[in-house]
């Protein structure tokens, strides 16, 4: 709901033809799409939407997301050369700045809204993804 939130501005469109896309199914449409990097067909399929919609709900969300992408991530520009000559070292990969992992945190059942936090392996958790050099 918070994403729908950040991109709503971006995303909500006014037509006289027919009934437009919620932000929600936009924003579900291309998350599904990032998820699973299926055909915007199956996508679309799933989400009751043309292959067309499925396509520039995609292209919307991710254009709005990138917009505020500032907001969210940020890299320690200060040393960026001598991180990525220490992973170049570690990984013998050149030019990586950092790397992305995910990973579910077991955590009590919370009091409230217990259900939303159940992973898909059955306990509660939190999904968290991380960034570092």
């Amino acid at each position: 709901m918070e994403l729908c939130d950040i991109v709503q501005q971006d995303t909500q469109r006014v037509t006289n033809r027919s009934h437009p896309l919620t932000v929600a199914t936009q924003v579900l449409t291309a998350l599904r799409f990032y998820a699973t990097g299926c055909m915007q067909k199956d996508v679309g399929d799933l989400h009751g939407i043309s292959q067309p919609s499925a396509s520039r709900s995609i292209i919307g969300v991710s254009a709005a997301i990138a917009c505020v992408t500032r907001n969210y991530i940020s890299l320690p520009l200060s040393n960026l050369t001598k991180i990525m000559q220490d992973l170049g070292e570690v990984a013998n990969i050149p030019n990586v700045v950092g790397c992305v992992d995910g990973t579910q945190i077991p955590v009590l059942a919370p009091h409230h809204n217990e259900h939303l936090y159940i992973c898909r392996k059955r306990f509660h958790a939190k999904n968290v993804q991380v960034v570092c050099d």
